[in-house]
């Protein structure tokens, strides 16, 4: 029952149901379920002296990998048609981390499961599978070579010691915490302790335990259900991934008749059947449909079209692949062995040649992270003024900000004959008091004191270099005009993102430039929009498919609704600074007067994703800008 129950919550959230919006959780439910039932089978066959390395992991091969051959396999297959090259790059690393059950790795390098660019990947779902993989490569040789006495105690120990490793490393490094083994072992092994020994769990929850199952299927219920969606302060695994591992644990030591005895339990059991399947076929569905919609949100329609859909090829998968050679034994296994050998050769062997032959458009080359100057000007401690961010030996000209500060370095760099230096990083506005906080994400509070910490290095260095006449700082500025978001202040208080606020800490900042004989120049942000305009861009480019709402890859009136905060922002700094600030905002040069903004200029791209440009459109905004005397001394 509660593998079904998991499953669902997986797939209600990667349909985008916003009352799922922590159904993510679904995966440590997931962990908890294959902890308990993986430890009770090795503790079961020790004792009674049948338990076998090599038929054990045979065994796992054989419940796991014929399904998930067939699934890569088909997934290649499909890519080879409907995938740009850019976006093969990431998937060949994903295919060979998925083969080798080392995917979770693999993805940790690449991106934040959270993130826009994994959820174009249509493998990104393997990462769990890959995780526990590597667990049972170890629990059995804890289990079979340790004392029985040091099982629970032991186990006990190891949880509680990954629980805190989890706990120190979420903060600093989500996709970390979320990713590897030693941050989530703890949930698999709450399921381990359950099995080892449920009568001891059980009196550790003490009477009353009608109330705790009861208490616990809420916990399941409520917490993926309205806690994420909340947004509360914490990341992800944290104080939700604990909640719903320990009710399952509950629930699991418990073991509720009544569980099995309603319809709502037969139902979620049956499905639960075909839990392993499900979970392998619906997040193709939805990644290549997400790669027609160009990273867009799918219409609803079409996702409850992907859902039916998912339970369909569940349903095919299982019947003639997963249930027909989990039980085989002998000769067929032999041949299983083979044939998913085969599949995972062919399924690189057609990668790798589908790889060699498809052309790559110009426009689709473009689609690489712009860091300005040098990756190295992505600076991730206090500010250094390295020669790599510097077009000339004694800069005059500083650009200061964000990853939108960044994309402005190929066109600004040609206009300073005198020479810029970039002091940039990504996320951080060039502001010294305020930062932003998220601690949902990776924005926690130590990060936003590193944040201003990093601005002030900044500051100081452009008022002690007497040779500076101009500072341009730019950002997306939204998550300090946003209301809806939370900075954190120079006494360490948190406070709410506004227009005003902005305008006020840039108004502060050019009072302070001015004492010291520098001028200020503010570029708001490019138009963003709610789909990855360089994916539709490098799609259009190739001739592959793109929804009809993304055939022109335009940008619409809907970003300047989104962006409305910044821009009232930017709009009373011109008012409170006239002349003694120059102010610049992109979307009055990219964007007509109907609200239609240019992405692209005779075959050249102008934007990498949502809202960054490329180097092209960078040169485009700056030329057109007409940003006058930039480096030059007042007299």
């Amino acid at each position: 029952m509660l593998r079904g129950f998991a499953v669902l919550l997986v797939l209600l959230y990667h349909a985008g149901l916003t009352l799922f919006a922590g159904g993510f959780l679904g995966v440590d439910i997931f962990f908890v379920i294959s902890g308990f039932l993986m430890t009770s089978l090795i503790v079961r066959r020790s004792t009674e002296h049948r338990f076998s390395f090599a038929a054990f992991y045979l065994n796992r091969a054989r419940r796991l990998f014929p399904a998930l051959a067939v699934v890569v396999l088909v997934t290649v297959l499909t890519a080879i048609i409907l995938l740009t090259r850019s976006e093969w790059l990431h998937l060949a690393q994903t295919v060979l981390g998925t083969l080798t059950f080392s995917s979770n790795i693999v993805l940790w390098r690449q991106a934040s499961y959270f993130s826009e660019a994994a959820a174009l990947n249509p493998l990104l779902h393997i990462w769990s599978l890959s995780l526990e993989e590597q667990f049972y490569l170890l629990l059995p040789v804890f289990l079979v070579f340790s004392p029985s006495r040091w099982h629970f105690p032991a186990m006990l120990a190891v949880t509680l010691g990954s629980l805190l490793l989890c706990i120190a490393v979420v903060g600093s490094s989500q996709p970390a915490a979320f990713y590897l083994l030693p941050t989530r072992a703890w949930e698999l092994l709450i399921g381990g302790l359950v099995a080892l020994d449920s009568q001891k769990v059980v009196s550790w929850l003490g009477k009353g335990k009608t109330v705790i199952m009861a208490a616990s299927l809420a916990v399941l219920m409520w917490v993926p259900l309205t806690l994420p969606a909340q947004g509360l302060s914490f990341a992800h695994p944290g104080f939700d991934a604990l909640a719903v591992c320990v009710a399952t644990a509950c629930v699991l030591a418990l073991r509720s008749e009544w569980l099995n005895g309603n319809l709502v339990a037969r139902a979620c059991a049956a499905i639960g059947t075909i839990s392993y399947s499900l979970y392998l076929v619906h997040w193709p569905l939805f990644a290549f449909a997400a790669h027609i919609y160009a990273g867009g949100t799918l219409p609803l329609t079409l996702r409850l079209t992907l859902l039916l859909s998912s339970f369909a090829l569940a349903l095919l998968l299982h019947r003639f692949v997963e249930a027909r050679y989990r039980y085989a034994g002998g000769r067929p296994f032999s041949w299983l062995l083979g044939s998913a050998a085969t599949a995972a050769t062919l399924s690189t062997a057609t990668f790798a040649i589908a790889h060699s032959y498809r052309p790559s458009a110009e426009i689709g080359s473009a689609r690489v992270p712009n860091y300005g100057l040098s990756p190295l000007c992505e600076q991730m401690d206090l500010f250094r003024p390295l020669r790599a961010c510097m077009t000339t030996a004694d800069p005059r000209v500083v650009l200061w900000g964000d990853s939108f500060a960044m994309q402005l370095a190929p066109g600004l760099a040609p206009l300073v004959p005198a020479g810029i230096v970039q002091a940039t990083r990504s996320e951080c506005g060039p502001f010294s008091t305020i930062a932003p906080r998220d601690a949902a994400s990776h924005l926690s509070s130590q990060w936003a004191r590193d944040c201003r910490a990093f601005n002030r290095s900044v500051e100081n260095y452009i008022l002690a270099n007497h040779s500076i006449t101009d500072v341009v700082v730019s950002s997306t500025f939204d998550r300090y005009a946003d209301p809806h978001r939370v900075l954190l202040n120079g006494e360490n208080r948190v406070v709410p993102g506004s227009p005003r606020l902005v305008a006020s800490a840039l108004m502060r900042l050019n009072d302070r430039l001015e004492r010291a004989g520098k001028r200020l120049v503010v570029v708001g942000p490019t138009p963003i929009a709610d789909y990855n305009v360089g994916l539709c861009l490098e799609r259009l480019a190739t001739g592959l498919p793109v929804s009809a709402q993304r055939s022109t890859c335009a940008i619409g009136r809907d970003a300047e609704m989104r962006q409305r905060p910044v821009h009232d922002a930017l709009d009373a700094l011109r008012e409170q600074a006239g002349s003694r600030i120059t102010v610049v905002r992109p979307d009055q040069l990219l964007c007509n007067a109907d609200l239609q903004c240019r992405t692209s200029l005779r075959g050249k791209a102008f934007y990498i994703d949502k809202g960054h440009l490329t180097p092209d459109g960078s040169r485009w905004l700056l030329a057109n800008a007409r940003i006058t005397g930039l480096g030059v001394k007042p007299r």
